[in-house]
């Protein structure tokens, strides 16, 4: 991996959108959500009344780390489907120089690497950390990531293979935006010094977040995420004339007005809607691949125009 480069990053981050679209019946958030949770709450939780970091202490009755060790496998996700493969590869020839997931799961770097499933022994031998850790990190892979086949594929909200790694409660949420804002607060002067140098330092994938242009496909920016609303707004406010977009496709045609769409253009976002893309009429059940297909081909474009 390249940590200074002259180029302005091109970053994606795909959600689990992509992988529920093509994969072998993989779960939603909803499902997974129910799945880790203990027998005498199942059924029970109403969805709208927590929100989803709060939800999932309510569910697993406080003990979220031993929960999610006892689902580590679950949470690897299923053998990668042809379909899906083709999807992912199609991205990966685009050459972006980074790859975002809030997946737990291993199906990008399968799909890159032209396998149905891999090992924790190969995912192990795959991982690598920039030069500011000294070794990779057990949680809050801040600076770690797995090289798939020279672009590094980062888990920002952690892997299943690692469970201390996974955010998905408050606290966890919490104490990831600690790291993020003493970060942040860290990268003022190196990235105007890099400014004025005119390149590009990444050395943590918050680095790409800012820095680069970020394409955001199967991801849908739940509220409850407030990590990554933060770092969106803090992206926005960064003063070095070097910082990159957001592109956030959405699945919705123009003329509906939907508050979190609206919020991210507040924000700074770029939303593109199915009516920007050049996209065929598809039948009610396919419009979501249909879709994903379009937001892949406009993507692909606007990284190798870069």
């Amino acid at each position: 991996m390249k940590e200074i480069t002259t180029r302005k990053p091109q970053v994606v981050l795909i959600g689990n959108g992509l992988i529920r679209s093509f994969g072998d019946s993989p779960s939603s958030w909803q499902d997974l959500l129910e799945k880790l949770t203990v027998s005498k709450y199942k059924g029970k939780v109403n969805l709208n009344v927590l929100p989803n970091p709060l939800q999932i202490i309510l569910r697993t009755a406080g003990e979220v780390n031993s929960t999610l060790t006892a689902y580590k496998d679950m949470l690897k996700g299923k053998p990668v489907t042809d379909e899906l493969a083709e999807r992912i590869r199609r991205i990966y020839n685009a050459h972006p120089d980074h790859i975002l997931t809030t997946n737990y799961s291993y199906e990008i770097e399968s799909a890159v690497l032209g396998k149905t499933i891999l090992s924790d022994n190969k995912l192990y031998d795959l991982q690598i950390h920039t030069s500011e850790v000294s070794r990779c990190e057990g949680q809050y892979m801040l600076h770690t990531c797995i090289n798939a086949g020279g672009i590094p594929v980062w888990h920002i909200h952690g892997e299943a293979r690692k469970p201390k790694s996974i955010i998905i409660g408050h606290y966890w949420y919490g104490s990831l935006l600690a790291k993020y804002k003493k970060m942040m607060d860290d990268r003022k002067d190196r990235y105007k010094k890099n400014e004025a140098k005119g390149c590009y330092e990444v050395q943590s994938w918050l680095d790409a977040f800012i820095m680069g242009d970020v394409y955001v496909l199967g991801f849908g920016f739940d509220v409850s995420e407030m990590d990554l609303w933060w770092l969106l707004n803090r992206k926005q406010r960064e003063q070095s004339n070097l910082k990159g977009k957001l592109y956030y496709y959405s699945n919705e045609d123009t003329g509906k007005f939907i508050d979190k769409e609206e919020l991210l253009k507040v924000c700074g976002a770029e939303v593109i809607y199915c009516s920007d893309l050049n996209m065929s009429v598809p039948a009610p059940d396919e419009k979501y691949k249909v879709y994903c297909d379009a937001a892949i081909t406009d993507i692909c474009e606007r990284i190798r125009k870069s």
